[in-house]
């Protein structure tokens, strides 16, 4: 009867979170016997990589629910000295984003796995015909999924331009959002945020604020500092946005959005060729400037935005994040993008609460 005394011994109330239920197990004389066992005792009581492995199905949400839920998840992990759920989402992000997996610094590895789970799709999203556009269609983004295993989505622009992209989600649907993109066309672009009330106005995002008036006008009085914001290349002609920096072939744009707060992360390659105006011609010249630039922007938080970007006569962009909710799933459902967008909340719910009130801090 040693087996039956182990597994009906008595567990710490701090791990009981439901009622006991019972459990058949075999004795040493071939007798079933019912044994009260609690269910996150026999979890817990699981090895710790087979506890592991069933943790690793779940997204970052998902294990800061099994934190709050039982502290157990949250112990320390002496292997690793991390907590239980911070160990998962440190082995996640790693498979997710590798030696990238550090460009959001300073933030906890549950946090960080919460940044690549949040990447969002595109408005009026569909695949590319393999025809050319007819003569006279307004400027319009083509969607071409991979061409084969390893390759990413591609955005090309057919027409002149300007043309704005705009997110399919807000940050009224999901509280934080995401694109991380490269640069593979004209490098004339604008990355940033609009309010809902300008999504479907082209050059909302290159006139910024000298559109407002333009708006009110069409819409009525706007929210108080409703208003686009975000970046530009340095190349690019016109723009109103408050900050340039350097962007070529091959640069990685990462936008992450909230209510309030627009952080921004450009890398660019070693060996780019920056394109400088010279006598109404653009020149390139070898790229001398910093691998990495990084900032925020900060915006009134009583409105909502969308991830949005400009772009002229070919501009182009391979999408680097996962289509939503695929990541778990691999990468070969990378051509899963035109699945219906799925918002975070209820419609009825605001994306005005924090991720800090959310339990995943952004420090």
């Amino acid at each position: 009867m040693a087996s039956m005394d182990v597994l009906a011994a008595p567990f710490p109330k701090k791990q009981r979170i439901h009622g006991p239920v019972a459990a058949r197990v075999p004795s040493n004389n071939a007798v079933d016997a019912d044994v009260q066992l609690e269910p996150a005792s026999m979890l817990m009581g699981l090895p710790r990589e087979v506890l592991v492995q069933i943790l690793s199905f779940m997204d970052a949400q998902g294990l800061l629910a099994v934190s709050k839920v039982c502290k157990a998840f949250r112990a320390f992990d002496t292997s690793s000295n991390l907590r239980l759920v911070e160990y998962v989402a440190k082995t996640q992000a790693l498979t997710a984003a590798g030696d990238q997996s550090g460009r959001w610094r300073r933030r906890s590895w549950l946090t960080r796995l919460f940044i690549e789970d949040c990447g969002v799709g595109f408005s009026s999203f569909k695949w590319a015909s393999s025809s050319p556009a007819p003569a006279g269609v307004p400027p319009q983004y083509k969607f071409m999924p991979p061409s084969a295993p390893g390759s990413y989505l591609n955005i090309k622009l057919e027409g002149m331009g300007p043309k704005l992209l705009v997110s399919d989600l807000s940050t009224a649907d999901q509280p934080v959002l995401r694109w991380r993109l490269v640069v593979r066309g004209n490098t004339a672009v604008e990355f940033g945020v609009v309010p809902l009330s300008m999504v479907d106005d082209d050059k909302s995002l290159h006139k910024c604020h000298q559109e407002e008036k333009k708006f009110e006008r069409l819409l009525g009085p706007l929210l108080d500092a409703e208003r686009p914001t975000g970046f530009c290349s340095s190349i690019t002609v016109g723009s109103m946005l408050p900050f340039k920096t350097a962007i070529m072939k091959g640069s990685v744009v990462e936008l992450l959005a909230r209510r309030g707060r627009l952080e921004i992360l450009v890398q660019n390659p070693s060996d780019g060729q920056e394109l400088y105006w010279h006598n109404t011609r653009t020149v390139p010249k070898p790229y001398k400037g910093p691998r990495e630039v990084r900032f925020e922007q900060d915006f009134s938080p009583h409105h909502d935005v969308k991830l949005a970007l400009t772009s002229w006569a070919h501009g182009a962009f391979d999408v680097l994040h996962p289509a939503p909710g695929t990541r778990l799933l691999g990468q070969d459902l990378q051509r899963a993008w035109d699945r219906p967008a799925v918002a975070w909340r209820d419609g009825s719910s605001s994306g005005a609460s924090s991720s800090d009130e959310d339990g995943v801090g952004w420090g």
